[in-house]
């Protein structure tokens, strides 16, 4: 990367500022206006901030003023004698930099300010941490470029900032916090069935490596509260210590920039964000894969490969790829056979899908459920609308992998054309068709029903991207001349590329409200007084982990047909599954039924996972309520109880 003039650092910082100044004033002045009386239509707070705003704008339009005339000098020297004053200051600017971390965290979610869960407000609230942290970081630095500092403030609020957004899923409330957070602690309870249910139960379909991961809080008797935090454990731990280990093997002599490296690749993945279960995936080949020792390397993905096998179809030849795109960035091509260099990748990507399969097999007829019910995904709807801007994830499929993606493809494209000499064209050929393979796969997975509202699907085209750019950017790969061409790229496009990922958090980690203790324990009281009148099977369709924790107490339950799984069902379409329920429904085989609160409504396009609900209440609300009718709606919990029979 090209060294910047200091001068054109701190005027590009000014226009990024005033930018978001404007922006800020016309969010605050369109809506604090009308919302009290004075100055026309403020209250006393959206006066202060839009006077904040507009204080920091004129600021910042005069700094800019002053760099182009000669006052700037003088002001460059006292510039200068702080940076030297914070430098010496060394460690003692920890203190600081501290009470940064806790007053983003107050103002986000201790100060009770609702505006500032708006986008626009958290985005001015991260800028202007990052330049303060800009400040505090040159003086820990103690040497090197302003620039340098500004980029480690940007990587290291954007990954606290992405750390904190899960504050809120860290609740005491038995009552899930969100769609299927309940059922997650359900299923990992399965690995434990015969202790909590007192009998054996199947084992999960979806996501077992996810399930068992967070079945380990089950080895002890725990609060609820403590498996949320498990999971936030999960979430940052494993995507840590697999960009940990990549960062390891390059070598980086300088700290500081492997401590950037290993932000931004933190960072980078959570735009999908990569599951935790998955990146554990990529662990073993990152930690043990050794081009000297090609059969302990073999072993590695094999065993890569069988924790692969029981977490996702997509995932299956990722280790063995990622042990094929390690050798091709670590072994130059020397003008051998194609055939010879590339036999050993095939062969590493070749067993390990197999492996992969083969496992998937074996667990299939172990798990205790009927193999037809396995692979479901694979039979469900694609909804090319998503593809384009819609309700369900805003930007479009497209739009959002092109944000994610595209600069740093540009940016690595732009670094191999300028040292193309270093590369074999097959070399190139086989680390673009993999990435290729994986960002065409991952969108069209993102566009099946049920295929969320981010970009999770392009979760191994996010990992492959980040091992392949850090190698590229800080030339660790081994090139097929002697001597690496040097190419300097533009500071600038650097910049971007550090930049845009922890924006798209800015509207995520909002508060999540829940009923009162008091308003949750009569919802319980009340599930566990018709559990008492109604003896016999109980059908949780959802809030299952309510029996797992021992909040409630039936006599029997159904451990068939919950929510996710048959959501799942509902979407693929899946008929013997399906006509089976509804066989138990005719029958009345359930004594009670709780479920989250019905609509009963076919939605249009234009509300989120609306294919999703139309699916859900043709093939499952409908179905219920023609054969047991609803007693009570628990509407602060958004909880319904059915009994058999229709309404009397």
């Amino acid at each position: 990367m090209n060294k910047p003039n200091s001068v054109w650092t701190i005027r590009l910082i000014l226009i990024i500022n005033l930018i978001l100044s404007i922006i800020s004033i016309h969010y605050a002045w369109t809506t604090g206006w009308g919302s009290g009386n004075l100055a026309g239509g403020f209250t006393w707070f959206w006066l202060a901030i839009l006077a904040l705003f507009v204080t920091e704008g004129i600021a910042g339009i005069i700094l800019l003023g002053i760099t182009a005339s000669g006052a700037w000098m003088k002001i460059s020297i006292q510039l200068k004698r702080l940076a030297g004053w914070l430098q010496q200051m060394k460690y003692w600017n920890l203190i600081p930099l501290m009470g940064l971390v806790f007053f983003f965290v107050w103002i986000i979610y201790g100060a009770e300010l609702a505006s500032m869960n708006a986008p626009n407000m958290r985005l001015w609230l991260l800028w202007n941490v990052i330049l303060a942290g800009t400040i505090i970081i040159h003086g820990l630095r103690r040497k090197g470029q302003f620039i340098g500092s500004f980029f480690g403030s940007v990587l290291i609020f954007s990954a606290y900032f992405r750390i904190i957004l899960f504050i809120p899923e860290i609740q005491t409330t038995p009552l899930s916090l969100g769609w299927s957070e309940g059922s997650r602690y359900f299923y990992g309870s399965l690995f434990f069935a015969r202790s909590i249910y007192g009998e054996l139960l199947p084992l999960p379909i979806l996501h077992p490596t996810r399930y068992l991961m967070q079945a380990v809080p089950f080895f002890f008797t725990l609060p609820i509260w403590f498996h949320r935090l498990w999971q936030v454990i999960l979430w940052i731990g494993c995507n840590a210590l697999a960009i940990w280990l990549l960062v390891r093997r390059l070598k980086l002599e300088n700290k500081y920039r492997a401590l950037l490296v290993g932000l931004f690749g933190f960072v980078f993945l959570f735009q999908g964000p990569v599951y935790y279960h998955l990146i554990l995936c990529t662990v073993p080949v990152l930690a043990w894969f050794d081009l000297r020792k090609p059969w302990r390397s073999l072993i590695v993905v094999v065993a890569a490969s069988i924790w692969a096998g029981i977490s996702r179809i997509n995932w299956y030849p990722v280790p063995g790829l990622l042990a094929a795109v390690l050798f091709i960035l670590e072994t130059p091509y020397s003008k051998q056979d194609w055939l010879k260099y590339f036999s050993l990748p095939f062969l590493w990507t070749l067993i390990g899908t197999i492996s992969a399969w083969l496992t998937n097999h074996i667990y299939k007829g172990l798990s205790g459920n009927s193999p037809e019910v396995f692979d479901s995904a694979l039979q469900s709807p694609l909804l090319w609308n998503r593809l384009l801007p819609n309700s369900t994830y805003p930007p479009g499929i497209l739009k959002g992998a092109v944000y994610a993606i595209l600069p740093v493809m540009i940016l690595l494209t732009i670094m191999v054309f300028n040292k193309r000499r270093n590369w074999h064209p097959l070399r190139l050929l086989m680390l673009g068709g993999i990435l290729g393979v994986f960002i065409a796969g991952g969108i069209i997975v993102s566009v099946k029903i049920g295929g969320g509202s981010n970009l999770h699907n392009l979760d191994a085209a996010l990992f492959f991207l980040v091992v392949i750019g850090v190698y590229i950017f800080f030339d660790r790969f081994n090139p097929d001349m002697e001597k690496v061409v040097q190419f300097n790229i533009s500071w600038l496009w650097v910049g971007l590329v550090v930049l845009l990922p922890g924006l798209q958090f800015l509207n995520s980690g909002y508060p999540i409200a829940m009923p009162s203790n008091e308003t949750t324990t009569r919802v319980i009281e009340t599930i566990q007084q018709y559990l008492d009148e109604n003896p016999g099977n109980a059908l949780f369709l959802s809030e299952r982990h309510l029996i797992t924790f021992n909040y409630v107490h039936p006599i029997k339950f159904e451990p068939e047909y919950e929510k996710v799984w048959l959501m799942e069902m509902a979407m693929a379409g899946n008929a013997s599954y399906l006509e089976k329920f509804y066989d138990d429904l005719n029958h009345q085989r359930f004594s009670i039924i709780i479920s989250d609160e019905f609509n009963q409504m076919i939605q249009n396009r234009d509300r989120a996972f609306s294919e999703e609900n139309n699916a859900w209440v043709q093939r499952v609300e409908i179905p219920v309520s023609e054969s047991y009718h609803s007693v009570v709606r628990l509407k602060e919990a958004g909880l319904e109880i059915w009994l058999p029979g229709l309404q009397p």
